[in-house]
């Protein structure tokens, strides 16, 4: 069956392959869990972002940091991966304090995508050693 829509809710719950169209072209294309966990093209993720929650930017990102301070870290985990609590074991028996700011647990095809914001204080080498003890199976990413 092909389903031609902009409901990419439809789409996370129904599709096992997804094709993004703009302007008559394919920008992207594979699997649906794939496409929405790593999306490529701008229009891709606008799309997903409709899904997906959006991680703060901009304004909100600034007013974040003011309140939490600290360095910004996003991490990433799928149902196959190991889960955020394993990074927040990590950082704690580290010594580094953390705080989650925002994110969430998304279902995609019946498989689970989660992706957090989370501030964290403490040695910047305590907080290197954590996020390597779990970086083989979680995307920590550091927010600039």
């Amino acid at each position: 069956i092909v389903l031609i829509t902009h409901e990419m809710e439809v789409i996370a719950k129904i599709a096992d392959r997804v094709v993004v169209m703009e302007r008559g072209g394919i920008v992207e294309a594979g699997e649906t869990y794939d496409v929405f966990t790593n999306p490529q093209s701008p229009v891709t993720k606008r799309f997903v972002a409709t899904v997906v929650r959006a991680l703060p930017s901009g304004d909100d990102l600034a007013r974040l940091r003011e309140a939490h301070g600290g360095r910004f870290f996003t991490i990433e985990f799928s149902d196959d991966s190991a889960s955020e609590a394993r990074v927040f074991r990590a950082l704690n028996r580290e010594g580094a304090e953390f705080q989650l700011i925002h994110g969430g647990i998304d279902d995609i095809r019946g498989r689970i995508y989660g992706r957090l914001l989370i501030a964290v204080h403490g040695d910047d080498d305590a907080i290197a050693r954590a996020f390597a003890a779990v970086a083989k199976n979680i995307r920590i990413t550091e927010v600039q």
